[in-house]
């Protein structure tokens, strides 16, 4: 049986290296590139021995398997339904929070689909993970991994202090931010900080003298911002309206389960210069969930 895997991977090897020959992952070895396409076979056939095997070779668990889209292994796993290699691949070391390119965990891959599934809730059971000290951490009241869920990946900061260069952009336009209403308070600096370049509390904007590229900008220095306004509370999973369809919303509808109920308005000016979106999350299996998206143009 070893001779035979052996000699499925040294195949699968070559498939591999040939379709990642043009690939270019940083801090990615060529070993895991060449051996994805076995890691696909393994989990398409269940095989927990193979997948073991391709893990001694070199395979690294929580690295890419899909070279365009940046899902791993356990990505994969879920989208299948598959309990067995979901199940190994926790076990084996498979982190339950990686994302891929779009930003989505593994448990993600449910989140758009409208469509009855039987296996839909068996996959979630076997994704069900403990909470940890970082998911009961608390930012003004939420959850610190619900602000993650809301507010998105972290962007890279411009630089205010690097020089002009010849077709670089122009620098973003400040945000006014205001939390329910308020000035965000000193705890909230960090994390508005990795995903609003160049923040400032909404105290600070007053309307602009003219009307472009804003009609807001900072009282003091002038620089022309967009305003925008978080809003949060929390409630239950008792409160998705019966209209809002999709397997997660199904799922935690009626259950009681922990609910944030979010909203975030950007706008440059008073009217029709603005939009948002409402959100919905839920503490699902150890993972804060979006059931629910509203999205309006002002």
């Amino acid at each position: 049986m070893k001779t035979i895997l052996l000699a499925v991977l040294c195949g699968l090897m070559t498939l591999g290296a040939a379709f990642a020959h043009d690939e270019n992952f940083s801090g990615i070895s060529h070993t895991h590139i060449s051996l994805r396409g076995a890691v696909l076979h393994a989990i398409h056939e269940s095989d927990t021995a193979f997948f073991d095997l391709l893990v001694k070779k070199g395979y690294q668990i929580n690295l890419p398997i899909d070279a365009d889209s940046g899902r791993t292994a356990l990505h994969v796993a879920a989208q299948s339904n598959n309990l067995v290699m979901i199940r190994h691949l926790l076990k084996a070391g498979a982190d339950p929070l990686a994302r891929d390119c779009y930003d989505g965990r593994p448990v993600d891959v449910f989140k758009y689909e409208k469509e009855p599934d039987p296996d839909f809730a068996p996959t979630v059971d076997a994704l069900k993970r403990e909470l940890t000290d970082y998911d009961r951490r608390k930012l003004m009241g939420m959850p610190v991994p619900v602000w993650r869920e809301l507010l998105g990946e972290p962007k890279t900061p411009d630089d205010p202090l690097a020089p002009p260069q010849p077709g670089r952009p122009q620098p973003a336009l400040v945000s006014f931010i205001s939390i329910n209403d308020k000035d965000p308070p000193a705890e909230m600096k960090s994390a508005l900080g990795a995903h609003f370049p160049r923040w400032r509390p909404v105290s600070d904007m007053e309307h602009a003298a003219a009307e472009s590229p804003s009609s807001y900008w900072d009282k003091n220095t002038k620089e022309f911002g967009r305003k925008v306004e978080i809003t949060f509370s929390a409630t239950t999973s008792n409160s998705i309206p019966p209209t809002v369809n999709g397997l997660f919303a199904i799922y935690a509808r009626g259950k009681g389960l922990p609910c944030y109920e979010c909203k975030l308005r950007t706008a440059t000016g008073d009217a029709l210069r603005g939009g948002g979106c409402a959100y919905t999350f839920v503490l699902i299996a150890g993972y804060w969930i979006e059931v629910d998206r509203v999205s309006w143009d002002e």
